[in-house]
């Protein structure tokens, strides 16, 4: 608030034993201050309380207000037994004072001189309880003229009651807000009222560090804010490099977590594998060996056939020979009986050809439905079982399912774009309707901003100042010169909602409720959203009675601030691309369950004809018996009838001969049917033992699916042996029983024990080669239904797990990001504030140099080296170690180096002075040294006076130094002003008025003051 204005005058209330009276200062001079006591010398005079008052109202570092309170200023209150005063006079001790100042620019002559003094008036109240300290301030004079020290006492409290609250400060921000960053009076006084330590002011260098040292001169700059920027950002940085280790931390420890649930699932995943593959050599052995016996079988078939063939011909032909026989002795009708046997052979050839007939057509109709067969077979593969009804409604409930999920994955992606224009939108200030209505008025040329976005809320400020805010979460701010505009622009956007900005939008704002932040002027608006909305507790809310409203607090996400807004953005559109993935997938996955149903669908529809044509084969091959029978009877019929015809026909031509040779005859065949039955016999048990059936029914499908399955296997399982895929199937399930964690039969499961038991048998073919005791299907079934049972579940852990761990690597690549982003940003900081300091300790030496010349000295450096911070919780040491020549010929020696007492102290005002000349802010400034000068001889006594005039003329600084006796007349010679403090006897409680010698060339400034400082005066 004060800028470049300058103190030009002071006035007390209750300080110590000072008077109300004004007391003049001339800005950018030298002023020596004394004064009369009550032993006859400057002490006691109340010089030095006038000074600490002045250093309170400047807001002076050394007075920690920002960390007290103001605690120790208490201390200069009035006090009657600290004064001096008789118990008896029942003077009261004060509860509060106030310190008033007036602070103007130098006038231009040329225009109207008092306009542009710019007075500002500052009141800082002191308190003997809390708050200590307050500053309130206004434009203009607000200053106590009475005539009367009680005049000016009562209008001192109207004044103080009567300065705008807006206006206002506590002790902890009244540096920032009245003076900046740089601080605007550094002191030393010999006073117990506060703590003080050796500093450059109280020409103590040589107790001071090197670090000390630097880091008076940085303050001396106004340097320090840099510096504490940059510890804020270093702590900011270790932050984040501890979130970073504390993820990568967590992030090993699930992994380790992780791994062994992977580990479990992979294991499970082996087992499952190991499993298949023995179900796949346990059903290669069953089609191994059914390509086999059905080859084999063909073969004893035949041989059965033809053995059973050969009985049943012997045995006709036993059976013919006998009746041949027989006949041939009993006929006589011999020419008749070879009519009618010639009759019968014809009547038979005849059912021959209709059997043969009916044979060839039932062949025909089964070689077509053997060709359907094979083709059915291939569509029928994976079929799950299901009738064509349930595989059916399956399919309509899979593509419903693909419809909801496409829906759903259209309505995430659509959310997705939209997450994406909020956060664009946001970046660029203008969401929701606030940035539709920016929007409309960027158009229009007219310049706004989001009120949410330009509004930053501390934590301990959120719960009252969010439900003050949240009404207006959709208000903008424009200049109060584009209202009208803007009112006119806005007009087409019904509820849109306009906040005039106190000052242009690129102003900075005025002081602000606690907690409160903001990027354009709305103090205002703020201060009248609080005033109107008071923040009520339990439940957390701002109420406003007069409407009887009440808007609610506890949000779970800040609201306002232009960060925590991006973090919110940022945040939802994390969670729609979430969404969106999880969307995808389950539409991915309901296309696969449509493609399976579908699949399913048209294998039930093969397996049901597959049916069909298996009851037709059925019907047909159980025919098929019948019509060989039938063809075989009527050729064996024929071939009797035939060779009925020729015995008929040859035993009438020689009937004894025939006889005989019949007789013979009859014995040979009834041998012959004999040796055909023991064939017959040996062929079917040969048959038997190939087991054909057990084959067939562990396959469970046909001779075809069997032989396609062994093409489709590789070359080298082709040339295995069923004995050793089978071996292979036990093999395979011994390693999913391991991989499952199961290797002895103890500690085992009963179901699993079971396994381990009976696997040996497997292997060994127990029961035989055909064996069917023990099982492979029924064997693994409990570990099977295991490792079904958690299919799912492992499924989903790995799924989980892999995409948090992608989740996470993706947060921990972003804390990297941003850690390497935040250690560039302090490197390139640390980079420019040791330019900038180094470059600034560079000018102090060369003035400390120059300041040292010119008074006939030997030349002075400055040694500096620059400590960079380690830690978060180091600080930044320069270590700087002043240095000066002792003779025209001797080499710079250190501070440290006492030779001789009145140089060091002489060199520690000239560096100060160095401070002040380098700077190129020191204009308006006040610098305050107690006790100037003592214990320094003549020479260096001019010396340090001269020093303080010239600089305090060119660089525009007002020095207070207060002046024992032996230094006044000096200091004469040198100052701009005197101030001569007064406080005679013991017996009086205050000062009388204080007298001042001076002379401001600025007139205006002269007359600005002029009735204030006369007020009470008599004679002036």
């Amino acid at each position: 608030m004060v800028g470049d204005r300058h103190l030009v005058g002071v006035q007390t209330f209750d300080i110590a034993r000072l008077t109300t009276h004004a007391i003049p200062i001339v800005p950018g001079t030298f002023v020596a201050v004394s004064g009369r006591g009550p032993k006859g010398d400057s002490n006691g005079s109340g010089k030095t309380s006038s000074l600490a008052a002045i250093s309170v109202l400047l807001a002076d570092p050394q007075w920690r207000l920002e960390t007290n309170g103001g605690k120790w200023a208490a201390g200069l209150l009035f006090k009657p037994d600290a004064a001096g005063v008789d118990a008896a006079q029942h003077y009261p001790a004060a509860s509060f004072g106030y310190v008033v100042g007036v602070f103007a620019r130098h006038t231009d002559h040329t225009v109207a001189e008092t306009e542009l003094a710019d007075p500002l008036t500052v009141w800082v109240r002191i308190g003997a309880a809390l708050p200590y300290v307050e500053a309130r301030w206004q434009e203009g004079l607000q200053i106590a003229d009475g005539a009367t020290d009680l005049e000016r006492v009562s209008q001192a409290d109207l004044i103080w009651s009567g300065l705008p609250s807006s206006n206002r400060s506590s002790a902890r921000r009244m540096a920032e807000a009245l003076y900046g960053n740089a601080p605007r009076c550094l002191s030393y006084l010999d006073t117990p009222l506060r703590k003080h330590s050796p500093s450059l002011l109280s020409q103590q260098m040589t107790e001071m560090t090197p670090e000390d040292i630097g880091q008076s001169l940085i303050a001396l700059a106004g340097l320090a804010e840099p510096i504490e920027r940059e510890d804020q950002q270093r702590g900011e940085v270790a932050d984040h490099q501890r979130r970073l280790a504390l993820a990568d931390a967590d992030n090993i420890k699930i992994r380790a977590d992780e791994d062994t649930d992977l580990a479990s699932v992979a294991a499970r995943d082996e087992a499952r594998t190991q499993l298949a593959e023995g179900e796949r050599m346990w059903r290669l052995h069953f089609a191994k060996r059914l390509v086999e016996v059905l080859a084999e079988d063909d073969v004893a078939a035949q041989r059965l056939e033809d053995a059973a063939a050969e009985a049943a011909d012997a045995a006709a032909r036993t059976d013919t020979a006998n009746r041949h026989l027989a006949d041939l002795k009993g006929r006589t009708d011999l020419d008749e009986a070879a009519q009618q046997a010639k009759a019968g052979w014809e009547a038979a050839r005849a059912v021959t050809r209709a059997a043969d007939h009916a044979r060839v057509r039932a062949g025909e109709r089964l070689d077509t439905l053997a060709v359907e067969r094979a083709a059915l077979l291939t569509a029928r593969d994976g079929w799950s079982g299901a009738s064509i009804e349930q595989a059916t409604a399956s399919l309509t409930r899979a593509q419903e399912g693909l419809t909801t999920a496409a829906v759903e994955l259209r309505t995430a992606r659509q959310a997705v774009a939209a997450a994406e224009e909020h956060l664009r939108r946001t970046r660029d200030g203008r969401d929701g309707e606030a940035g539709r209505a920016i929007d409309v008025l960027a158009a229009a040329g007219i310049a706004a901003a989001a009120l949410l976005d330009a509004v930053e809320l501390d934590l301990v400020a959120r719960v009252a100042w969010e439900p003050r805010l949240w009404p207006h979460r959709h208000a903008i701010v424009v200049a109060p010169g584009d209202e009208g505009r803007a009112l006119d622009v806005l007009a087409s956007q019904p509820g849109a909602e306009l906040i005039l900005a106190d000052a242009p939008l690129g102003t900075r704002p005025d002081a602000l409720p606690e907690g409160v932040r903001c990027t354009v002027p709305l103090a205002r608006f703020l201060k009248s959203l609080q005033q109107r909305y008071p923040y009520l507790p339990r439940p957390d809310r701002a109420e406003d009675a007069a409407l009887g409203r009440a808007v609610l607090g506890g949000f779970e996400d800040q609201v306002a601030g232009r960060a925590a807004r991006l973090a919110s953005a940022e945040s939802r559109l994390e969670s729609a691309r979430q969404l969106n993935a999880a969307a995808d997938r389950r539409h991915y996955l309901a296309g696969l369950e449509v493609e399976t149903a579908d699949t399913d669908l048209a294998a039930a529809r093969a397996a049901a004809r597959l049916d069909e044509i298996a009851r037709e084969e059925g019907e047909l091959r159980g025919r098929l018996p019948a019509l060989d029978d039938a063809l075989t009877s009527a050729e064996a019929e024929e071939e009797t009838a035939q060779e009925a015809w020729g015995t008929a026909r040859d035993t009438a031509a020689n009937h004894a001969s025939l006889v005989q040779a019949a007789s013979a005859e009859a014995r040979l065949a009834s041998t012959k049917a004999q040796q055909a039955r023991e064939r017959e016999a040996a062929a079917r048990r040969a048959r038997d033992e190939l087991r054909i059936g057990y084959w067939q029914n562990g396959w469970g499908r046909g001779t075809e699916a069997a032989r396609q399955a062994l093409e489709e296997a590789p070359e080298p399982l082709r040339r295995l042996t069923p004995k050793t895929l089978r071996n292979r199937a036990a093999e395979a399930l011994r390693d999913a029983l391991r991989a499952y964690g199961v290797t002895n039969a103890d500690d085992a499961p009963d179901d699993l024990a079971e396994i381990i038991r009976r696997r040996d048998q497997l292997a060994d073919g127990y029961g035989g080669v055909a064996g069917d005791t023990v099982d492979f299907m029924a064997l693994a079934r409990p570990l099977r239904n295991r490792l079904d049972g958690l299919a799912e579940s492992d499924e989903i852990t790995d799924s989980r797990i892999r995409g948090q761990r992608h989740a996470r690597e993706v947060t921990l690549e972003a804390l990297r990001g941003e850690v390497a982003e935040r250690t560039g940003t302090l490197e390139r900081l640390q980079d420019m504030i040791e330019r900038l300091i180094e470059q600034h300790l560079g000018q102090v030496g060369e003035a400390f140099d120059q300041l040292d010349r010119a008074r006939d000295g030997y030349g002075a450096s400055l040694r500096v080296t620059s400590h960079r911070p380690e830690g978060p919780t180091s600080h930044w040491r320069w270590h700087t170690v002043p240095c000066w020549r002792r003779s025209s010929s001797g080499s710079l020696t250190t501070y440290r180096e006492v030779a001789n007492g009145a140089q060091v102290k002489v060199h520690a005002i000239q560096l100060v002075l160095a401070a002040l000349l380098a700077s190129g802010h020191a204009s308006g400034r006040v610098l305050v040294l107690d006790e100037l000068g003592n214990s320094l001889g003549d020479v260096n006594k001019r010396d340090v006076l001269s020093s303080l005039q010239h600089v305090a003329n060119q660089q525009q600084v007002t020095i207070l130094g207060t002046c024992q006796d032996s230094v006044l007349e000096a200091a004469a010679e040198f100052c701009g002003e005197v101030l001569w403090y007064t406080h005679l006897s013991d017996a009086e409680p205050y000062n009388q008025p204080t007298r001042v010698w001076a002379f401001d060339p600025d007139g205006a400034r002269v007359e600005l003051t002029a009735d204030w400082i006369r007020s009470g005066r008599g004679y002036v």
